[in-house]
């Protein structure tokens, strides 16, 4: 949202507390947003498959841990860690583009 930045620092210098607290959860919610982005279909990709297979193989005492479901782990994994990366590599370049426009 432009703007954004510019009425957090003046909501802070006024002490208008309440519009502090909105902007903060709104920040929190994007970032927690794209976090349900990268994990959720990581979920559906594994998690569910295995759970119905798990299912399936209940009555017959053995787990079912085929190519497929290495695969799917294999494609997890990578997305988590490209998740991670991206995380990791791009707050502090936000963080810093931030920092200079509150700045100016």
């Amino acid at each position: 949202v432009p703007g954004l930045g510019r009425i957090l620092i003046s909501s802070i210098g006024n002490r208008d507390y309440p519009v502090v607290q909105a902007i903060v959860v709104l920040l929190a919610a994007a970032v927690m947003g794209l976090r349900c982005a990268v994990t959720l279909p990581c979920y559906f990709l594994l998690a569910v498959p295995s759970w119905e297979a798990a299912c399936l193989s209940l009555g017959r005492g053995r787990a079912v841990r085929g190519r497929e479901y290495w695969l799917r782990l294999g494609v997890v994994s990578g997305a988590l860690l490209a998740g991670l990366w991206a995380e990791l590599a791009l707050s502090p370049w936000l963080l810093n583009a931030v920092l200079e426009r509150l700045a100016v």
